[in-house]
């Protein structure tokens, strides 16, 4: 929702915006992540990934057949070691153990069933239609090999055949982690049937950020936990959930809960049989000390009560991220399929503003899915395919990287078409007889998603690629929404919740029109007042603004968030001292509301006192280091006071919390200029025009160096 004016433009970055929930509508490129997000680990800077805690790699079945039939010693083990005993050992997220001749002699008919129908090793892509890292796929010969073992009489064969039994890295697959947290209480999973989701709150200790290039997951329970998603939480309002939750953690659907969030462009989860990977420290994301772990498990209840524990191990950077990956969500949330239907599809598609690497991609759906195609039809008219599985399963879900980065030019049209079978032929259908089932967070609905996980060729383009993204993304709620109020009720949150999407789409005479008319219906509606203010402030039109926002306090006299903005108002018009009355109140609502303090820094530097500007954004970043933007304004006005080596150190703190600040960028290269470190402040000047090639002043600026550089 909108909630501040247009002065929040000043930031560079929308993210750092301050925004209220309340009535709106949840873009889905967000809200169903926590739902799709099942991940660990992901690509180094090659699309290569190291793979630890398998087995050791025994030697592969001999190309040339000897004579008699296969027996376990010579042929079978070796290929049973390499490709199952990673999940069918002691350890195991397995049932059963495969290691010795006597666990796989005493369940040789099943494993036959299962190989052959290919539901094991469980690998759900079709060869040749992407290469994968950490393909558990029989090849034919091996298929075979077991095949004639088992008609054969599974035969043990000599014991002295049996090459070295493999061996397993125990605990952490891929080292001791830098740091471990793990869930302040054991959760005691109660017999039931059907699935469960809960959210886990898992603090870590204060300190410094730092950058997690890889995490390993230990769910606790394998033999109960069916996915783990991980998410972070900046605020305290999971805390707040799990303290509103008298048993340990606190409920949710599949869907995110609170402010938790995905850290952008990552994947953060386990799931059964997958093998950590070690991420690439250029993608690293940033932890600052003290933020909460949120664990979401979703657990199959048995007939017995389970205890679960989970820990998860971070693997540090010291150095910040160079790149940021970008994760494209193609779907649909108006899935109905009804009863008896074997062939309903789904499509969705989205064309690349920008040339793109793909690194990865996670397909998902729940029971009725079939078919699922994801591929790229690129402007030459070639098709590249991304991922093919004929076969879907929900209990086999995993995320797939790329074995080499699949490099996609601008144009490319990505798409993803999903056939679901709700007919009793359906052998996964769980629903006997077949029900309708629609669009839903929980396994009982469905879903369909295919996230592909890109790097921009140009890091600069992350944010052509981004807002052209949500762009799209937005034109589909809007349609929905319009769908919505065609269908009726005709009432008042209907005509917000279109409106607010409209405002962000920029459609802003539309905007007005459906916040007027949720106000007609609803006069009391505080936050159509509000976001209606910012709209007409920010077509200049401040008086009719001002008078909405004194309307939502009339509604909620406590709202800090419309004295902020009211007071910016003031602001516009030279009102200093008003506005910092304003301001003032709003702090005593809400003290720790870092913008509050940001313009009263900025109201302190209008009136000429740089010494209470400075105190001002300093009591900000006490609230939240994390803020770039508040060491950029600290930056500017140690700057003017004459402190440069200080206002440097302000704008490289920036640039590691949000390294595509062009302003962060434009002003550390200014700092460099005035301490004669000429050669530098070109290159801060490159940088900040490459990622905004129209920031005011910057142009002038690396001219000039340049002219002082090479006078001549």
């Amino acid at each position: 929702m909108f909630r501040k004016n247009s002065i929040e433009e000043s930031y560079n970055n929308p993210m750092l915006g301050r925004s209220s929930k309340r009535h709106s509508i949840v873009v889905p490129c967000t809200a169903v992540l926590a739902c799709a997000v099942l991940i660990t680990g992901c690509a180094d800077g090659n699309g290569a990934a190291d793979i630890a805690g398998a087995a050791q790699q025994s030697a592969p079945a001999s190309e040339t057949t000897p004579p008699g039939p296969p027996t376990f010693s010579r042929e079978v083990a070796p290929i049973v070691w390499e490709n199952c005993a990673i999940c069918h050992r002691p350890e195991g997220t397995a049932p059963f153990s495969l290691l010795t001749y006597e666990d796989v002699g005493s369940h040789a008919e099943a494993i036959a069933i299962a190989v052959e129908d290919r539901h094991m090793p469980p690998w759900l892509p079709e060869p040749g239609y992407g290469s994968f890292l950490g393909e558990r796929r029989l090849s034919d010969r091996e298929l075979e090999t077991i095949l004639r073992w088992v008609a054969s009489g599974a035969v043990e064969g000599d014991p002295a055949a049996l090459p070295e039994s493999p061996t397993f890295t125990e605990g952490w697959q891929l080292g001791e982690p830098d740091l471990v947290v793990e869930m302040p209480q054991a959760f005691t999973l109660a017999p039931a049937e059907g699935d469960v989701f809960r959210n886990f709150v898992i603090p870590t200790p204060s300190g410094p950020r730092r950058y997690v290039h890889t995490v390993e997951l230990h769910p606790g329970n394998p033999k109960v936990v069916h996915h783990a998603v991980l998410t972070v939480d900046e605020s305290t309002s999971s805390r707040e959930l799990d303290r509103q939750d008298p048993d340990v953690g606190f409920y949710s659907s599949m869907d995110a809960a609170g402010e938790a969030h995905t850290p952008a462009g990552q994947f953060l989860g386990w799931t059964p049989g997958m093998v950590p990977r070690r991420g690439d420290k250029n993608l690293a994301w940033g932890l600052r000390g003290g933020t909460d772990l949120v664990l979401q498990l979703h657990m199959l209840p048995g007939s017995e009560a389970e205890d679960i524990r989970s820990l998860i191990g971070l693997y540090f950077t010291d150095r910040p991220p160079q790149e940021q990956a970008y994760v494209v969500r193609l779907g649909s949330t108006d899935i109905d399929v009804a009863a008896g239907d074997p062939a309903y599809v789904i499509e969705d598609s989205y064309v690349l503003p920008v040339d793109v690497r793909v690194l990865g991609i996670y397909p998902h759906a729940h029971y009725l899915a079939t078919d699922m195609q994801g591929f790229a039809s690129l402007p030459n008219g070639s098709r590249e395919w991304l991922i093919w599985i004929k076969e879907w399963d929900f209990l086999k879900q995993d995320w797939y990287t790329y074995t080499e980065p699949v490099f996609l030019p601008a144009g490319t049209t990505l798409t993803m078409r999903f056939t679901y079978d709700n007919s009793r032929e359906n052998p996964r259908n769980p629903n006997r007889p077949p029900r309708r089932v629609v669009y839903g967070p929980n396994s009982s609905d469905e879903m369909g998603d295919l996230w592909i996980r890109m790097l921009p060729l140009v890091p600069a383009e992350l944010t052509v690629l981004e807002t052209d993204f949500i762009h799209k993304e937005r034109g589909k709620e809007i349609s929905r929404a319009q769908r919505v109020l065609a269908a009726g009720p005709d009432g008042a949150l209907n005509h917000y919740n279109l409106a607010v999407l409209l405002h962000a789409d920029g459609t802003l005479e539309e905007a007005e029109s459906h916040y007027r008319a949720a106000l007609q219906r609803d006069p009391d509606l505080a936050d159509a007042h509000t976001n209606l203010a910012v709209l007409l402030v920010g077509r200049g039109r401040n008086r009719e603004g001002a008078d909405h926002y004194r309307q939502a306090l009339r509604i909620e006299p406590d709202s800090a968030d419309v004295y902020l903005n009211l007071a910016r108002i003031y602001l516009s018009q030279s009102a200093v001292t008003d506005a910092i009355t304003l301001l003032l109140r709003g702090i005593e609502i809400d003290p720790d509301m870092w913008e509050l303090h940001a313009d009263i820094a900025a109201a302190h530097v209008r009136q000429g006192n740089p010494a209470a500007a400075v105190s001002s954004y300093r009591t900000g970043l006490a609230i939240d280091p994390e803020v770039a933007f508040l060491h950029i304004g600290l930056g500017e006005v140690l700057g003017a006071q004459g402190r440069i080596a200080d206002a440097e150190e302000q704008f490289r703190i920036a640039l590691t919390i949000v390294p595509q600040d062009a302003r962060a960028h434009h002003d550390l290269g200014m700092a460099l200029e005035q301490q004669g470190r000429v050669p530098e402040a070109i290159e801060s000047y490159r940088r900040a025009l490459a990622i905004d090639s129209a920031l005011p002043g910057a142009q002038a600026n690396l001219d000039r160096a340049l002219r002082i550089r090479s006078p001549h």
